[in-house]
């Protein structure tokens, strides 16, 4: 999976430029980020405001859809909302929809309903443990990610594992740095898949999940995998 799509300095993280390179690379998924904009669109945009991505310090939950997409991004492209991201990237390309808002969450769920395909080729995923407890509740079908950026250790471990186990969720996600061959197998080991993702657009990162034995690599440099 393609972590935010295929950017550089050139196009921008996020967008469906970025994303139009990871289907031209011909990437199994694209992953990406979603919040809710002033008028209640789901807005794909990673942070919560634009200073990262545009020099800009207003917050992204702070301004209206359109106002969203007027603004200048450090590279090609401009922020596109949930619709335009489904309409334009077509099957067999997969979707890893990171819930960022939680009003979010909602917006996307009733979207799902309205298409068995799109369903089928989307994940949801979160590092909050109810968002996903939501989705299955709403739509059993749909698989979901449980993200957790450190290793759960001993009592909170076996908490964690229980509850990943009662909400159904389909994988849990771990940055690569963590992850080792052992660990992989322990967690699958408890019947679930797993993902990581990486932290910095390295290519040494990227090489190191491709060999980790995960179920899906969310990844920034992903034509090294695909090599």
């Amino acid at each position: 999976f393609a972590h935010r799509g295929i950017h550089d300095r050139r196009t921008a993280e996020n967008t469906l430029d970025a994303f139009e390179k990871a289907v031209e690379l011909a990437c199994d998924g694209i992953e990406f980020d979603l919040r809710l904009s002033r008028d209640a669109m789901p807005v794909v945009v990673h942070d919560e405001t634009l200073d990262r991505i545009a020099g800009d310090a207003r917050r992204v939950r702070d301004l209206s859809f359109k106002e969203l997409a007027e603004v200048e991004l450090r590279g090609k492209g401009r922020i596109p909302n949930l619709n335009e991201i489904t309409s334009a990237i077509f099957e067999p390309v997969q979707f890893d929809i990171e819930i960022k808002d939680r009003g979010a969450l909602q917006p996307l769920l009733t979207k799902l309903k309205t298409s068995a395909s799109l369903r089928q080729r989307s994940i949801i995923s979160s590092f909050v443990l109810e968002d996903l407890e939501i989705t299955k509740k709403e739509l059993p079908e749909v698989r979901t990610l449980l993200l957790k950026n450190t290793w759960p250790y001993m009592f909170r471990g076996r908490s964690f594992w229980k509850k990943s186990k009662a909400a159904e969720v389909w994988a849990v996600g771990f940055p690569q740095n963590i992850l080792n061959r052992k660990r992989v197998a322990f967690i699958k080991r408890r019947g679930l898949n797993v993902a990581a993702y990486d932290l910095q657009p390295l290519k040494s990162h990227a090489r190191r999940i491709t060999k980790l034995g995960v179920d899906i690599a969310i990844v920034y440099k992903a034509h090294v995998c695909l090599r």
